[in-house]
């Protein structure tokens, strides 16, 4: 189980009536990734279970299928999405490096063509 999975059900343990199975839940939890790929599930099963504190389950109520509903909401408003790490690859210049070698290279060129001269 990872570390985002042993959250999850942390979580799920919270929830005043939900029948938790941890086989059942962990399973749906990789369902509910690959649904939800742009979610935080972390993040949005401690949000549905704050919500579940005003609007607590029922006997009658299905759980998982609310949960669904609940994220599919969560990506569609924006909320609860993971949050992008971009990583510069080592070989890759930043912006700033690109533009100072095209000023170098402007310079270069305008000294050979003789509309920059050297100074003494």
């Amino acid at each position: 189980m990872t570390s985002e999975q042993e959250e999850f059900i942390k979580t799920l343990k919270t929830i005043k009536d939900y029948p938790l199975d941890k086989t059942k839940d962990i399973e749906y939890f990789e369902t509910l990734e690959q649904r939800y790929p742009q979610l935080d599930l972390v993040e949005a099963i401690k949000k549905f279970a704050a919500y579940k504190l005003d609007k607590p389950l029922t006997k009658k109520s299905n759980p998982r299928s609310q949960m669904n509903d609940s994220f599919k909401n969560y990506t569609e408003w924006g909320t609860c999405l993971k949050k992008l790490q971009l990583v510069k690859p080592a070989n890759q210049k930043s912006a700033s490096d690109l533009e100072y070698e095209a000023y170098q290279e402007m310079i270069k060129r305008r000294r050979e063509s003789g509309l920059i001269q050297p100074r003494s």
